[in-house]
């Protein structure tokens, strides 16, 4: 390497932390209601997801009586779906009840989601102590 080379290398261009350096994650949006009251799926609903929200190799229809179709398939509305979307078909007790399962984003869509919804966090924090409580 040349003395300039060296010179104008940027020290922080291999460091995934440096704040020069971006991600695709930083730049993916996602949508969400303005209220958990707004959410009106039902619970024994069934329904398949767009291409633009689910892209998994299956494309089964998902379940809402079946915990792992619940998850998967709020994992991606919350993560992909609009705000339309997202209020047609999650169920705000289902929303709650699998919050702490759902595989989301954990340095925006989370946060995001529990900053404006606490009960959501509140969630979080209750799985979290009912896992970690001892045994009576």
């Amino acid at each position: 390497m040349t003395q300039e080379q060296q010179e104008n290398k940027n020290p922080n261009h291999d460091d995934p932390a440096s704040p020069e350096r971006y991600h695709a994650w930083q730049f993916i949006p996602f949508a969400m209601p303005a209220s958990l009251d707004d959410l009106h799926g039902k619970p024994d609903a069934v329904f398949t997801l767009p291409i633009t929200v689910y892209w998994g190799p299956r494309r089964p229809p998902f379940d809402m009586m079946k915990t792992g179709d619940v998850i998967r398939a709020y994992t991606e509305i919350v993560s992909h779906g609009w705000v339309d979307m997202q209020c047609e078909l999650i169920n705000q007790e289902l929303l709650i009840e699998h919050w702490p399962s759902l595989l989301l984003d954990k340095r925006r869509v989370r946060p995001a989601w529990e900053e404006r919804f606490p009960e959501l966090k509140a969630r979080m924090h209750y799985q979290h102590i009912f896992l970690l409580a001892p045994e009576q």
